[in-house]
């Protein structure tokens, strides 16, 4: 059961690595446009940021399971209180960055660029350090 949570956990942090890696190159190219098609691009990152709250709801809920083991010497792990952390900061910064979103969309102003822009590189950057303190939690 362990093997399949833990490919069911891979599959989670692909889904959210790989949509905020997607939404960030295409907020890239919104970033040139104005109009309809700046809309019509943050419609498009919204639906990928549905998916990186799906593919991270997945991680943390199989994370759950996988943690079993390491609940009762919890505290002797420090490098997973650094990667629970990462990932608590990385679910805040998916959430911002979707309520960011939602006044983009609603209010048609390019002057969220900046924001977006902020939060989408700092949800990868997020990203990326939990995958590095994985593999240092659990080498």
């Amino acid at each position: 059961m362990k093997e399949i949570m833990l490919i069911i956990h891979f599959l989670g942090l692909v889904m959210t690595l790989g949509s905020v890696g997607s939404f960030l190159l295409i907020r890239k190219n919104s970033s040139q446009v104005n109009g309809y098609e700046y809309t019509r691009d943050l419609g498009i990152i919204k639906k990928f940021l549905k998916y990186a709250y799906i593919g991270i709801g997945v991680m943390i809920l199989s994370g759950g399971y996988l943690m079993t083991p390491y609940w009762a010497t919890f505290g002797a792990h420090p490098m997973i209180h650094v990667k629970m952390t990462l990932v608590v900061l990385w679910l805040l910064a998916l959430i911002i960055l979707g309520l960011v979103l939602r006044s983009a969309i609603r209010n048609e102003n390019t002057a969220y660029n900046i924001r977006i822009g902020f939060y989408s590189t700092l949800s990868v950057v997020l990203g990326v350090a939990v995958v590095v303190s994985a593999v240092f939690s659990f080498h």
